[in-house]
Formats: C-alpha cells, structure tokens, sequence
C-alpha cells in the first residue's frame, strides 16, 4: 500500500512539473544561447520586445529548378514554403495564442515574427524546433551622396548640350501604349 501511494505521488509530482514547464505562462529558464541578448535588455526596459524565432527546420526548395515552367517552380516553391511552416510553426502558433501574443507567421524563411514579454521569450528559446531568436534589423537609409571631382565636373557637358540627344528618347518612352507598340500619334510627331 506504502508504494502504491508512493508511485502515485510521484506520477502527481511529475505531472505537475511538467504543466507548469510546458506553458509559456510559467517562469522557465531561457535558452540563451539561441537568443540575442539585446532582447532581454530590451524586455527589462519596455516588458516586451519584437523580435523573429527562427525555425530550425528551412525548406529545400532546390527541386525546384529541374522544373519546366515558371508556373510549375512557382507552385512548387510556395507549395512546399508554406507546407514546412504550417507543420514546424503548428505547435508554437497554438501556444502564443493561448497566450494572447502578438505574432506573425512567415514562410519565405520559416520563422515567427512575436512581440511578447519574457516567459514567452523564455519558452521559445527552450523548443528544439527554433534555432534562434534575433532582434528585427533596423531599417536605416543610408543618403546618397555623389560628388564630382573638378575634373569630372569639367568633362561632363552642360545640360543643354545633353537635350538634343535626350530628346528622341524621351518622346519615345512617353509615347508607348500599354502593349508596348509605338502609338501612331507619337510616331507621327
């Protein structure tokens, strides 16, 4: 009777444990390596961050090329893009719902766009299906800025030199219709 009770208090135990580790809602101890430390710095300021779970399973689209049309490597590619993360992101998906996250799947590169604060964070980092979990890049434009050396400036030709050259080719363009033939109004002029 002893082990009886003994047996059935470890199986609750063992149960219990494992509820709590398996939802996102629970503290768990993250997976650190797999996750980009400026995410925990920005989670501890803010209470969330966004950031991208890299799946560790990616589509090889390779068969693609042996394909005869376009229409067939097309189908073929999305096909089999969003068949890998539909099955890879399934489970990740139910959980960050369950959880009322702010996420977006994405099958171009099997990953998951989440905005979370840090158990889920934690869990991820903890599945075997990701590989990793990185900040979005920041987009920055760069300016443009081209300089002529006195020499070039020097050597180019003045703008009104340049028109009569220009001139065909801008009337050209401006008169294509939508199929691309010359209109016989603008071959006429």
């Amino acid at each position: 009777m002893k082990s009886h009770l003994l047996k059935v208090f470890v199986v609750v135990v063992i149960l219990f444990t494992s509820i709590l580790t398996a939802s996102p809602s629970a503290p768990v101890t993250a997976a650190t390596d797999k996750v980009d430390p400026l995410l925990f710095q920005k989670i501890s300021a803010e209470g969330h961050a966004e950031y991208y779970v890299i799946m560790t399973e990616q589509a090889d689209v390779s068969a693609a090329a042996s394909l005869s049309t376009k229409e067939e490597r097309a189908t073929y590619v999305f096909n089999t893009l969003t068949t890998l993360a539909e099955k890879t992101q399934k489970p990740l998906l139910a959980q960050l719902e369950r959880d009322g996250a702010t996420y977006q799947s994405m099958y171009i590169q099997n990953m998951i766009r989440v905005d979370s604060g840090i158990n889920t964070l934690n869990w991820l980092s903890t599945r075997p299906e990701v590989a990793r979990i990185v900040v979005p890049p920041t987009p920055k434009m760069d300016p443009v800025i081209k300089q002529m050396t006195p020499e070039q400036k020097a050597a180019r030709p003045p703008l009104q030199a340049m028109l009569p050259a220009l001139k065909p080719a801008l009337i050209t363009s401006a008169c294509r219709t939508p199929s691309s033939d010359y209109s016989i109004a603008c071959a006429s002029k």
